[in-house]
C-alpha cells in the first residue's frame, strides 16, 4: 500500500523517531502511527507483509550523538566548539549537557534546530525514497533546506557616528588577536597595520554596514571609503574592513554585510568595489567569490555595474 509523505506525516515520524522509550509502525491507510507493543506482534508483523504497516527510519541514541558531531564541526565560533566538543568527550548526560552549553549562545541554539531539522528531515526523505524504489517508483527529489536565519536573528543598517566607538573597540579586539596569533614583532606589525583601517579622524567620511543582534549587541560591520574621489575617480570604493565579532562567527553575517553594502553602493552608482588583501583576509576569499569578487594580484574586485546586469 502506497502513501504520500506530507509535510505533517513527517513532522510526525520524526517525533516518533525520537522516542526512545516506545517503537512505533506507520499504517499507511489512515496515516497514522502505531505503537508496537507486544501484543500485536504477530499481527503487525503479518500486516507489514502486506504493506499495510512500515517500520520507520532507524533512530536510537547513536544516531544522535553523530548528529551532534556533525554540527560541531560547521560551528566556527572557537569558544563556542570548544565547549560543545567538550560536552560530546564527557560521556554522561551528553544530550542534555549539550543542550545546556547551547542556550548560552541563543544564535547558534537556533541555527542548531533549523540543522537538526534539516538532518531529520533527510533521513526520513532517504527512507522515503527506499519505499517508493521498492513500489517501483521512482525517488522524490529533495532539496535541503537551506540554513540562514541572518534576517531573523540580526538587524543590518548603515552606519552612523554612534556605531565609532562600537566598531573601534571591535577593531582592537581584533587586532589583540593578531598579536596572539602573530607573535613577536610580526604580530605587532600585523596588528598596526589592521589598526590603520580605522583612522576615524574624519569621523563624517566613515561609511559602510553594521550589523547587530536582536538584543543590540555589535556583532559586525563592513567599512568602505571614498578617498578615491580625490583623484577623480567617482566610481570606485575601498573596502576598508570586513570584521564580525568573535561570538558571531560562522552564523552567515559576514555574507550579508558585503550583500547589503553591495546593494547600497549600487543604488549610489558606484561601479567598482576593491578589497585590498591582508594578512588574515584570506579567510574571506571563498565567501568574497561567492558573492562575485574577482581576484587580481592580492586584490579582489566586485564589478558592481557586471552585477546589476545579471540580476535584471
Amino acid at each position: 500500500m502506497t502513501f504520500q509523505l506530507t509535510d505533517s506525516l513527517v513532522q510526525k515520524i520524526i517525533f516518533a523517531m525520537e522516542n526512545q522509550q516506545k517503537v512505533f509502525l506507520l499504517d499507511a491507510s489512515s496515516l497514522e502511527l502505531v505503537e508496537a507493543d507486544s501484543e500485536a506482534v504477530d499481527f503487525i508483523e503479518e500486516s507489514v507483509g502486506e504493506e499495510k504497516f512500515y517500520t520507520l527510519p532507524p533512530w536510537n541514541s547513536k544516531d544522535g550523538f553523530i548528529l551532534l558531531e556533525s554540527f560541531c564541526d560547521t560551528v566556527r565560533i572557537s569558544k563556542a566548539r570548544s565547549d560543545l566538543k567538550k560536552v560530546l568527550e564527557e560521556g554522561r548526560g551528553v544530550f542534555r549537557n549539550f543542550k545546556n552549553a547551547l542556550s548560552l549562545y541563543p544564535e547558534l541554539e537556533r541555527r542548531f534546530n533549523a540543522y537538526k531539522k534539516n538532518y531529520m528531515q533527510t533521513r526520513v526523505f532517504e527512507w522515503y525514497g527506499s519505499l517508493r524504489e521498492s513500489w517501483g517508483l521512482e525517488s522524490l527529489a529533495q532539496e535541503s533546506e537551506e540554513i540562514d536565519l541572518v534576517d531573523e536573528d540580526f538587524s543590518f543598517s548603515e552606519c552612523s557616528r554612534p556605531d565609532f566607538s562600537c566598531i573601534e573597540k571591535e577593531a582592537d579586539f581584533i587586532a589583540e588577536e593578531l598579536r596572539q596569533t602573530f607573535t613577536g614583532e610580526l604580530g605587532q606589525a600585523f596588528s598596526g597595520l589592521w589598526l590603520r583601517r580605522f583612522d576615524f579622524s574624519e569621523a563624517d567620511r566613515v561609511n559602510g554596514i553594521i550589523c547587530r543582534t536582536a538584543a543590540g549587541e555589535f556583532a559586525g560591520a563592513a567599512l568602505y571609503s571614498s578617498d578615491f574621489e580625490k583623484n577623480g575617480l567617482k566610481k570606485t570604493v575601498f573596502l576598508t574592513a570586513l570584521f564580525v565579532n568573535q561570538n558571531y562567527r560562522g552564523l552567515g553575517i559576514a555574507g550579508g554585510l558585503i550583500k547589503r553594502l553591495s546593494s547600497l553602493l549600487k543604488a549610489a552608482g558606484i561601479h567598482w568595489l576593491i578589497f585590498t588583501g591582508f594578512s588574515t583576509d584570506e579567510i574571506f576569499e571563498p565567501l568574497l567569490k561567492a558573492n562575485g569578487f574577482k581576484k587580481i594580484g592580492s586584490n579582489f574586485v566586485l564589478d558592481l555595474e557586471d552585477c546589476r546586469t545579471n540580476e535584471n
